[in-house]
């Protein structure tokens, strides 16, 4: 009867101790994990709980790694080396930064075809290429970093003659920056500087706001 209880009470024991350890683990407290683990009496089950751990070790590791991989393709993409951020993007295979993984290698691909039009002189596609991008980045998540890349691509390739910095330059000069309405000639000069975007109106305010918030 006595050993009855005992092994009774220890079955309870080691419930409790794999409830603590599973908590631990949830709540990312490996060594606690680990420690409380070792008090299981039950081979089968302290072996089981053992697989987890080492299980959650081998994640925590993919997921640092992940995250260092996403970093640097990010920071490669927005200095223009397209080639780069698509390699080390390509690295990453964890769940938790897939997705934005995909988006880094997306976005590689449609700037490099950016670069290469630039490169050719074709500003007529680029523009338009431009154009899309800028509506979407209106409509979802306006990021600084995109169009300061857009911005550099379209300045270095045509030397400073091109780009949204250079299109803000001369709405300050004529006092329009920030303004729903402007003189038909003011459109023309701005229709002259790549690339073509809306400049009046809800959106081309809004837009004209956004640059000024990311230093422009």
């Amino acid at each position: 009867t006595t050993t009855y209880w005992q092994e009774h009470a220890q079955l309870l024991l080691d419930d409790i101790y794999t409830e603590e350890a599973n908590r631990a683990l949830s709540d990312d407290r490996l060594a606690e994990a680990k420690a409380v683990a070792r008090q299981i009496s039950d081979p089968i089950r302290q072996q089981r709980l053992e697989v987890q751990i080492a299980q959650f070790e081998r994640s925590q590791v993919t997921q640092k790694s992940d995250h260092t991989y996403l970093e640097l393709a990010q920071k490669a993409l927005y200095s223009g080396q397209f080639q780069v951020a698509k390699e080390t993007a390509a690295r990453i295979i964890g769940r938790e930064e897939g997705m934005k993984a995909i988006d880094v290698l997306q976005k590689a691909e449609s700037y490099n075809q950016l670069s290469n039009l630039l490169r050719d002189r074709q500003w007529d596609s680029a523009s338009l290429m431009t154009r899309l991008r800028l509506i979407s980045l209106l409509r979802d998540n306006f990021s600084c970093e995109e169009v300061g890349l857009i911005d550099r691509l379209w300045v270095e390739a045509s030397q400073g003659q091109y780009g949204l910095s250079v299109q803000l330059r001369y709405k300050k000069q004529e006092g329009i920056l920030g303004q729903d309405s402007m003189t038909a000639l003011q459109q023309q000069q701005l229709n002259q500087i790549y690339p073509s975007r809306l400049h009046w109106g809800t959106d081309g305010v809004t837009l004209d706001r956004k640059l000024r918030s990311c230093g422009y």
